[in-house]
């Protein structure tokens, strides 16, 4: 059977059902969207999820499988813009290629015959990250590990076929009833194995406050923007926050703000071997991150035992969060406080010493 348009008649969708694809917490009413009652092949979409940039999200089912799929449509205003579809197409190669338990799969892609770009992915029964922060607040420490560690596998995977996310956040990440973890959205990614260039070098790409500093400026990034993403992500579920809230996001992007330390539920600052795998993830300079996600998942893996992954006596890294010329300002107005404390001369500044 091919694509025709149907009288919206939804199947029953709970108005307090979660949806993890997109921001909003509640399914949307059909209203008038012309999408709802349409058939792509055996499947009906019956109700609306959510709405981004690009495209919607919407709840298809087969009547006789009684199975249901999520169904992107690209929006129509962006069908003739080739680099838009293209990326969109992008997307869901990405998605048919990679499989892992960690990674929502795409089952099919298309165009309708009245232009309607689509593709078919696993539907995923869960509340997101923000959701859950939003509705049980801050994570315990072994659980927040637990939901690292297992999108680290699913980051694994990708890198290890050439493709970087470049939006890992809380929103992309749905939790199902049954604990499982599941990254969504590869609406960003990029894949090396694909010819052409749809993303401008230099080009702000991402959720600004968790895109890595190196975005914007540098012509080039890998895939240590997703460590750097993934370490942010890790920090609101040990916190119960968005990382920088209520900073401007300018003063975010050019590093004028300070991460603060994170702290557990209880209100008790992390010990420092939490501290330094999350810092080496959160480093200002990407040299100074940690290599692969592999390199994270071990050390993350030394953590859940109970261990530290740095040798013992390991100074307090978190300072790596921060860029180098805002390091040296802050060590020299520490010395400045412990020489007046001691009685000491105060230290010159570095321009001044020589």
């Amino acid at each position: 059977p091919g694509e025709r348009s149907c009288p919206p008649t939804p199947a029953p969708v709970s108005r307090d059902e979660l949806c993890p694809w997109a921001s909003v917490s509640q399914v949307l009413p059909p209203r008038s969207d012309p999408v709802i009652g349409r058939e792509i092949g055996p499947w009906r979409i019956h109700a609306k999820l959510g709405e981004g940039g690009m495209g919607a999200i919407y709840l298809a089912r087969h009547p006789q499988l009684r199975k249901e799929v999520v169904v992107k449509v690209l929006k129509p205003e962006l069908a003739d813009q080739p680099r838009r579809v293209e990326r969109f197409q992008r997307e869901a190669r990405l998605g048919a290629r990679l499989s892992h338990p960690n990674l929502v799969s795409v089952q099919d892609v298309g165009t309708t015959n009245c232009g309607l770009h689509y593709m078919i992915m696993e539907y995923v029964k869960g509340v997101n990250l923000h959701q859950r922060l939003q509705n049980h607040g801050p994570q315990t420490p072994v659980e927040s590990l637990r939901i690292v560690s297992e999108v680290a596998k699913a980051l694994i995977v990708l890198h290890g076929a050439g493709v970087f996310h470049r939006d890992v956040k809380t929103e992309n990440v749905v939790i199902t009833p049954a604990g499982e973890v599941k990254l969504i959205d590869f609406g960003l990614a990029k894949d090396l194995s694909e010819g052409g260039q749809l993303t401008l070098p230099g080009a702000l790409i991402g959720t600004p406050v968790y895109m890595a500093p190196e975005i914007g400026r540098v012509r080039q990034t890998d895939h240590r923007v997703d460590i750097y993403s993934l370490g942010l992500t890790w920090y609101c579920l040990l916190t119960g926050e968005r990382p920088f809230a209520g900073h401007d996001v300018h003063r975010v992007i050019l590093g004028k703000v300070r991460l603060p330390r994170p702290r557990a539920s209880g209100g008790d600052i992390l010990d420092v071997r939490t501290q330094n795998v999350l810092a080496r993830m959160l480093a200002w300079h990407r040299e100074e991150r940690y290599g692969t996600m592999e390199a994270v998942l071990a050390d993350l893996a030394v953590l859940a035992k109970g261990s530290s992954p740095q040798p013992v006596g390991t100074p307090d890294c978190w300072n790596l969060t921060r860029p180098k010329d805002r390091r040296h300002k802050k060590s020299v107005r520490v010395a400045k406080a412990e020489a007046v404390a001691e009685g000491k001369p105060r230290p010159k500044p570095r321009s001044a010493a020589k």
